[in-house]
């Protein structure tokens, strides 16, 4: 969680501080506060956001459900969003990351972003807090579904290598598949009839052209996918919106009963980093974020909103493997019911310290390279600066003790 400070109209503006304003959604807001995100009004959308969006829509890229399925990441939205955190990212904070409502859905529906931080940490916090939401709402058999479109010139030459590759091939499709080849070459990619099937299993794949900062960035989040234990498949066919959809696209899957067959799609998200300039800003932001809608049928597990204390404990980590485990530690917490602030979307020591001492919690919780490779975590006493080594697997019964 993070305690920003905001001048007196704020709230007025900006942060949403009525909870009424969540009703139907007070569990997942609840879950967002809890791995940092902040609940604000949903932006204001305006006629030209609309125009972006329907622009988009208009330029689909791929058969894939996340773009034909109900769920569709809302473009409008994020354009107001874009604006939002140019004019007040001083409010939002640096990152931003931001809990809201959509507009206009009827089913409890909102919206999760991080602004402002290029790391694969900012795609795996999202996926976090969505399935931990999804698990307070009941879900059951949830899983991921993830795929990296890379930068503009891996998708480009991508797209190239598609276009020839069924071009070559296109005396073995039917008529109508020869008419979606001419409109959309990539829309052929998830087509699963019995002809498609046999020429796309031969079919470039999108791995093969990431740059090396895209390949980097991709195996970053999944590497923290895999720290958490989290179901994943890595789908060839799942490439978004390329008009501004870059690096990581994933969707999560998730049934609302113990049958696995009524698996849904409950959740779609990508990284948007070159909305910002289509939208006419001036420069690119780096930007993910998620769409998720959730199903509030009776055969959902009605869970206690569990309501988030004042902090305690400030989570810092520094080291490669210990940014990797970090979210591990924020889960365990989770799980242990232990409200605890943190900044894990920041590298820097500094910055890190720094509000945690502005916060004035009682304990900092510090995981460096030492204690990621033991799985531990050093608890240190704000005031008498004494500290103590804890395990991992003791850390929630220990603190407890604290509180």
């Amino acid at each position: 969680m993070h305690n920003h400070t905001t001048t007196k109209k704020d709230p007025e503006t900006i942060l949403e501080t009525n909870i009424e304003h969540f009703k139907g959604l007070e569990r997942a807001l609840d879950m967002a506060e809890y791995y940092g995100f902040i609940g604000i009004k949903t932006p204001p959308i305006e006629k030209a956001d609309i125009a972006v969006a329907k622009g988009f829509h208009g330029e689909i890229n791929t058969g894939s459900d996340f773009e034909k399925h109900a769920i569709r990441l809302d473009l409008d939205q994020r354009a107001a969003l874009l604006r939002m955190y140019t004019e007040h990212h001083n409010i939002l904070g640096q990152p931003a990351m931001v809990f809201y409502k959509t507009v206009g859905a009827k089913k409890p529906s909102f919206n999760l972003d991080i602004i402002g931080n290029s790391k694969s940490i900012s795609e795996a916090l999202i996926i976090k807090t969505i399935l931990a939401i999804a698990e307070e709402e009941g879900y059951k058999h949830l899983s991921v579904r993830i795929n990296s479109t890379g930068d503009r010139d891996s998708f480009s030459r991508f797209e190239r290598e598609v276009a020839h590759y069924f071009k070559q091939h296109l005396n073995k499709l039917p008529a109508a598949h020869r008419q979606v080849f001419k409109k959309n070459p990539l829309g052929l990619l998830e087509c699963t009839d019995d002809v498609c099937l046999s020429v796309n299993a031969e079919a470039p794949q999108m791995m093969c052209f990431l740059s090396e900062p895209s390949r980097i960035h991709f195996k970053e989040t999944l590497e923290y996918l895999e720290t958490l234990d989290i179901e994943y498949t890595i789908s060839n066919t799942l490439l978004g919106n390329a008009s501004f959809a870059s690096q990581t696209v994933f969707e999560v899957y998730g049934s609302p009963t113990d049958n696995t067959k009524d698996s849904q799609l409950i959740a779609v998200g990508t990284r948007y980093n070159t909305l910002a300039k289509k939208v006419g800003l001036k420069k690119e932001c780096y930007a993910v974020g998620a769409t998720i809608v959730l199903d509030k049928s009776p055969k959902c597990a009605k869970k206690h909103v569990y309501k988030t204390k004042k902090p305690q404990f400030f989570f810092i980590q520094f080291s490669t493997d210990a940014k990797l485990k970090s979210l591990m530690v924020i889960d365990t917490l989770r799980c242990a019911r232990i409200p605890v602030e943190h900044a894990i979307t920041k590298d820097k020591l500094g910055a890190q310290m720094a509000e945690a001492e502005s916060i004035k919690t009682s304990h900092i919780l510090i995981m460096g390279q030492k204690e990621a490779l033991e799985n531990s975590v050093v608890v240190r006493d704000v005031i008498t600066r004494s500290q103590e080594s804890i395990d991992m697997k003791e850390l929630g019964g220990y603190l407890k003790k604290l509180m």
